[in-house]
């Protein structure tokens, strides 16, 4: 069964994002525990870096450390990634990648976000993660 995610990393806790702000179809909720901070579901958008900078102005977390992450798996591991964000003073620009390659693209955001231990079973991309929504 495919799975998709896209969306957001953000190290702004849930209850720091302007629910209200929230495009409709988007959910909020926090990562898991060590961890702070949130995770942005975005179906069906897959913005450039210039249309998303001013939502996150508007969701209030464009000053946190933050990371769009598109991927999808087809039948296991992760098959496709796209990513860019701001992580510190360190601007990640727009890269995408297919087969092993997006493999080691996601292994090398998790780390640079500080979510390595978990990206094996990363919980925002669990298929049961996000519940029956629409847009999966």
């Amino acid at each position: 069964m495919a799975f998709r995610f896209t969306g957001l990393l953000t190290r702004c806790p849930p209850e720091g994002v302007r629910h209200t702000a929230l495009k409709p179809g988007h959910v909020v909720r926090p990562l898991e525990a060590p961890q702070v901070g949130s995770a942005i579901r975005m179906p069906q958008w897959q913005p450039r870096r210039e249309m998303l900078e001013p939502y996150l102005e508007e969701l209030g977390i464009a000053g946190a450390d933050w990371v769009f992450l598109a991927c999808e798996a087809w039948s296991g591991p992760i098959d496709y990634v796209q990513r860019y964000g701001q992580i510190g003073a360190e601007r990640l620009e727009s890269v995408a990648q297919y087969d092993q390659k997006a493999r080691r693209l996601y292994l090398d955001l998790m780390e640079r976000f500080g979510l390595g231990a978990e990206a094996e079973d990363f919980q925002p991309l669990r298929r049961d993660f996000w519940g029956r929504l629409s847009g999966a």
